[in-house]
């Protein structure tokens, strides 16, 4: 995904999908940061997205199911921000913006 995309998907309200894709294993892994095995429980229990097998063998994902797992995904809770807050930058991001961060990390080391 480029710069332009990903600014996109992040500003979009919830629900709102304007390009999809196929997302195989690696990348896969590389978004959510679960193992094979853990997504696999994780879709048994109906948790997580049941992958499709486009060419009747590899698993792999839309990339809007992933994003709206993303943000179904509760929120962390770090407690109360005791830093300085005229001296910080910390921002709390939204499950499906730290996805979105993390592939575009990837995306880079390219």
């Amino acid at each position: 995904m480029t710069d332009k995309q990903i600014t996109e998907v992040i500003s979009l309200p919830p629900g709102t999908v304007v390009f999809d894709r196929l997302v195989y294993e690696r990348e896969c892994k590389a978004l959510t940061g679960l193992c094979r095995m853990s997504r696999w429980r994780m879709e048994q229990a109906g948790a997580f997205p049941v992958p499709r097998q486009p060419d009747g063998t590899r698993n792999a994902w839309l990339l809007s199911e992933l994003v709206a797992w993303a943000r179904s995904r509760p929120r962390a809770d770090h407690g109360p921000d005791t830093c300085n807050e005229e001296a910080s930058d910390y921002v709390t991001l939204t499950s499906a913006e730290e996805l979105l961060c993390r592939a575009k990390e990837i995306l880079d080391a390219v």
